[in-house]
């Protein structure tokens, strides 16, 4: 395990050959996963599926990210700015 310092982060890993600016690019574009997922699920919640078959889930799912998608697309156009959160909820009424 290796310890890597870049700016004021410090990642530990076990991927010796690997460049730690690297390293710090992968852990960068995970948290912005991490970020869509926290959001996805305070906003959409999937807590019932429509179907029982493994489809029917994996279209639901993509119909969350599609929407997801779409509200962001709309929040970055409008005038005004509102909370992502608010949004929703504007739409879901």
């Amino acid at each position: 395990m290796t310890r890597i310092k870049e700016g004021n982060f410090e990642f530990i890993t076990n991927l010796m050959e690997m460049r730690s600016d690297l390293i710090a690019a992968l852990y960068k574009i995970r948290w912005q996963i991490e970020i869509l997922f926290n959001q996805l699920k305070q906003n959409f919640t999937l807590k019932y599926f429509l179907g029982d078959d493994e489809n029917a889930i994996k279209m639901q799912i993509y119909c969350v990210f599609i929407v997801n998608l779409l509200l962001t697309v709309i929040q970055k156009q409008l005038k005004q700015s509102w909370a992502f959160s608010n949004l929703v909820c504007f739409c879901k009424i």
